[in-house]
């Protein structure tokens, strides 16, 4: 077993990151690996002896593994993009560095690292199953607005990432999303506000009712991102930053691959006095010192309700 180079500190890397150069780092003697940090072309590389191990697919999205041939001996060249997560990408290729150091072929230390990495990501940053309907139920609804106002308009109207009150504001109308994979219309209300129109405005509930796909056709939370991003066109940066902003990275798509499909047509329920939603009017009249409760979730179904029509460009939404 071999030493493998002391791992650079997240000042180091952030260093060597910031140059307008490349630099060559040598992280391991037997055998002989370096590490290209490339600024300039947003890319880290681990280069290494060729032992005919190779992958014969790449592992993971944005990681390339290529054969350099003109060299003396011959390369195998790991490439992936700094330019997201750029410390987890060198975590990455140093492991793979420690993996052949240990006596690993490149085959095994490649899937050895592609695993941890793939358990640290997904431990750390995936959105979970409900964050993921809630957020593919959000896009729905802008690529609806899209369709039916235009890009301009639909992607000025979608608040929900911007920490406002509701998802999205129409006119003199506010909507609240609301996405569930149940049989029944049932829906989580996360706090006393969620449903508390605004002074002057009406507020209605959108619900969508999706199920998983299974064998049949339907679309993962990725592909709903790209058809959206494709549908705004110059405003594809704006919404990016809005998805970052819910805790969706492009870089993790890997991480989705649950299929979704429509159960049912969209409805639209206005928030009134009629509806079953707990507000602070509401529960000031019935709960003493209510400003001591907090992190306040209730469940409703509203499959019971009689649905409207909320706004012109959220009228006859059939699926």
């Amino acid at each position: 077993m071999h030493e493998v180079n002391k791992r650079f500190t997240e000042e180091t890397l952030n260093h060597f990151l910031s140059l307008p150069t490349p630099t060559l780092h040598v992280v391991g003697d037997s055998p002989h690996c370096e590490l290209l940090i490339d600024p300039p072309a947003h890319q880290m590389s681990l280069l290494m002896p060729d032992d005919r191990s190779r992958p014969t697919a790449t592992p993971l999205r944005h990681i390339d593994v290529t054969l350099e041939e003109s060299s003396k001996p011959t390369r195998l060249i790991i490439t992936a993009a700094s330019n997201v997560a750029p410390g987890a990408t060198y975590g990455l290729l140093h492991t793979v560095a420690v993996g052949l150091q240990n006596g690993l072929n490149v085959a095994d230390a490649l899937e050895h690292a592609v695993k941890a990495f793939k358990e640290l990501i997904q431990s750390h940053t995936k959105l979970s199953v409900d964050q993921q309907v809630g957020l593919v139920g959000e896009l729905l609804v802008l690529d609806r607005l899209v369709s039916t106002i235009g890009p301009d308009d639909a992607v000025a109207a979608w608040l929900g990432p911007l920490t406002e009150q509701h998802d999205f504001a129409l006119g003199d109308i506010d909507v609240e999303v609301k996405t569930t994979t149940s049989e029944k219309r049932k829906h989580v209300i996360s706090g006393i506000g969620q449903l508390a129109p605004n002074p002057g405005r009406e507020l209605w509930l959108v619900s969508l009712q999706l199920t998983r796909a299974g064998g049949a056709p339907g679309w993962t939370l990725p592909e709903t991102v790209e058809r959206v991003m494709r549908s705004v066109h110059e405003h594809a940066q704006a919404v990016n930053q809005k998805l970052e902003g819910l805790g969706w990275y492009r870089g993790d798509s890997d991480l989705y691959p649950d299929r979704w499909m429509w159960r049912s047509d969209p409805k639209a329920y206005v928030v009134d006095e009629k509806f079953p939603a707990l507000t602070t009017a509401r529960l000031s009249a019935a709960v003493p010192r209510l400003e001591l409760i907090s992190d306040l979730h209730y469940r409703i179904d509203v499959s019971g309700l009689i649905p409207g029509t909320p706004h012109p460009a959220l009228n006859d939404w059939k699926v």
